[in-house]
């Protein structure tokens, strides 16, 4: 059994934080499939939970090589032939 940590936003208290005992314990139940989809249910009601999208214009962009034109995006590969495995 994996314990599943869930935010939820609500109007009324903001960002709630529940697990998957707090969901049991309110007659829940919780199936984790994996670390970004779990499947909640009740009866007929039915939700699977994912996990939350991730902003990418938050995250930075790779620098290029700015003083050495042609090398393209830093992917953390040697700068010679031998340390690239070419």
């Amino acid at each position: 059994m994996h314990d599943v940590a869930l935010e939820l936003k609500t109007k009324e208290f903001g960002n709630v934080s529940l697990t998957s005992l707090d969901l049991k314990l309110m007659g829940y139940n919780v199936q984790y499939f994996s670390p970004c989809r779990v499947l909640i249910w009740q009866g007929e009601f039915q939700y699977t939970a994912f996990c939350k999208p991730v902003d990418y214009n938050k995250n930075p962009i790779p620098k290029e090589h700015e003083d050495k034109p042609g090398l393209g995006f830093d992917l953390g590969l040697g700068e010679d032939e031998k340390e690239q495995g070419v």
